[in-house]
């Protein structure tokens, strides 16, 4: 188990209105190497203050798995594209991460990685 601070990965969330719109960005992110993986989990109920009201809606929630070095280009990508005017860019840093995943995240992003 890997456990330095400094190199670690992250998960970063978002959510979507659509599973098509959430795929999109999910293939376009993995394709640009901004990001490892995205897991897409769908039928995420929400509810949220929205312009004075509380909202209930039904989303896609996205989790990508980055690296350190591509974390930054990854939330602008998902700044840029996302369809929200509001989207939800949350990044958490992995504190334990086993070492052959931790591997498998950096070896996928190096620009001539397969």
């Amino acid at each position: 188990m890997h456990n330095s601070c400094r190199g670690m990965p992250y998960y970063v969330i978002s959510t979507f209105s659509s599973r098509e719109a959430c795929r999109r960005i999910a293939r376009e992110a993995v394709n640009r190497k901004l990001a490892a993986c995205a897991s897409m989990l769908d039928n995420v109920t929400s509810v949220y203050w929205w312009k004075q009201r509380v909202e209930e809606a039904r989303e896609i929630l996205v989790i990508f798995k980055v690296s350190d070095e591509k974390l930054m280009d990854l939330n602008s990508f998902l700044e840029k594209e996302h369809e929200y005017d509001t989207p939800e860019i949350v990044s958490l840093k992995m504190d334990k991460i086993n070492r052959k995943y931790l591997e498998w995240i950096n070896s996928s992003l190096q620009e001539n990685a397969e």
